[in-house]
């Protein structure tokens, strides 16, 4: 997660941990708030689905 967090230049471990959890059981993620989500996605190889609600 730190390799991940320092590429996207965040520091939310929980969104990490949420993302990474979601691309290993290719799940989607359903949020308020998908921004950091989405920029932490964009460096995993493949991106995790995420929907606003």
């Amino acid at each position: 997660m730190g390799e991940l967090l320092g590429k996207a230049g965040a520091s939310d471990v929980v969104d990490a941990h949420v993302v990474v959890i979601a691309a290993t059981t290719g799940s989607p993620v359903l949020t308020s708030d998908p921004d950091d989500l989405r920029r932490l996605s964009n460096y995993l190889p493949t991106p995790v689905v995420i929907r606003r609600i």
